[in-house]
């Protein structure tokens, strides 16, 4: 869960809602469905995180279904601790349970992962353009706002690239 919210900057109800079929292990891609504004997209992912989907397919998710009282069958890739539906809070939840588990003290949540992830690949280089579009952003000011320029990242580069940053 936790690397799937970072390999693909979704939103909490986005992988509440994924459905195994619209995971593409060949492609590397993922299809979400009606997100904000009921718009769908095709996202790329990760080698590592198709890593942990396949291992919590296999391994994981039919013992969480096992235990439900309701043994009702779904397709949706990520099941509830207490119902075969996920409720959205158990997201948060889950999470907060694994960031005590570090000597993190930043409360964390699941929009810190689509926050991290964008700025992450803007720092890598990512056009603004191709963030916007991997968010399902409908304007871009609203992807601008993940664009965070620290003093370090900010400095090195002037050094790298001002031609008189390097004194006379």
């Amino acid at each position: 869960m936790l690397e799937l919210l970072y390999a693909t900057g979704m939103r909490r109800n986005e992988l509440k809602n994924l459905r195994i079929q619209d995971i593409d292990f060949e492609q590397r891609t993922i299809l979400i469905r009606e997100g904000k504004g009921s718009k769908d997209r095709v996202v790329p992912v990760n080698e590592t995180a198709l890593h942990f989907v396949r291992h919590y397919l296999l391994d994981v998710r039919q013992k969480l279904l096992k235990g439900h009282r309701e043994k009702r069958k779904t397709d949706r890739l990520i099941v509830g601790l207490y119902k075969a539906e996920l409720n959205p809070r158990e997201i948060g939840f889950i999470i907060k349970r694994c960031v005590d588990k570090t000597r993190i003290k930043k409360r964390i949540s699941p929009h810190s992962f689509r926050h991290t992830c964008a700025t992450h690949l803007l720092q890598k280089g990512m056009p603004l353009r191709h963030v916007q579009e991997l968010l399902g952003h409908e304007k871009l000011d609203t992807t601008i706002r993940y664009l965070q320029l620290d003093v370090k990242d900010l400095q090195r580069e002037y050094r790298k690239t001002h031609p008189r940053s390097r004194g006379p």
